[in-house]
């Protein structure tokens, strides 16, 4: 017989597991997108992109808006990538120790 702790416990590593796989699979998608295609994206589908990169990237991509910006600046120096190929080339730059494009200062 289970306790209910563990009942408990089971129910809700299956809902953290649940919502990171729907994360990884919104990313999937909502990085799938053209360059051009950034600029209208679903504000959920942004979002899934930033829970990416903050949990994957570099801390110095920084938060959303900055994240956002650096898409931005990315896109404009490959506008034939997709958003997926930009962050990987964004990690890239950061990991290589090139320099990233600079952004405008969020909040300002």
């Amino acid at each position: 017989m289970f306790k209910l702790s563990t009942i408990i416990g089971a129910g809700m590593m299956l809902a953290v597991g649940t919502a990171q796989s729907s994360t990884a699979s919104n990313y999937a998608t909502a990085s799938s997108i053209s360059c051009g295609g950034y600029a209208d994206i679903d504000p959920a589908d942004e979002d899934s992109i930033f829970a990416y990169v903050i949990t994957h990237g570099p801390a110095e991509l920084g938060s959303g808006c900055n994240i956002r910006q650096f898409i931005i600046a990315e896109c404009k120096l490959h506008p034939q990538f997709s958003v997926k190929q930009v962050i990987g080339d964004l990690f890239a730059k950061k990991k290589s120790g090139r320099k990233l494009p600079d952004i405008p200062q969020c909040g300002a």
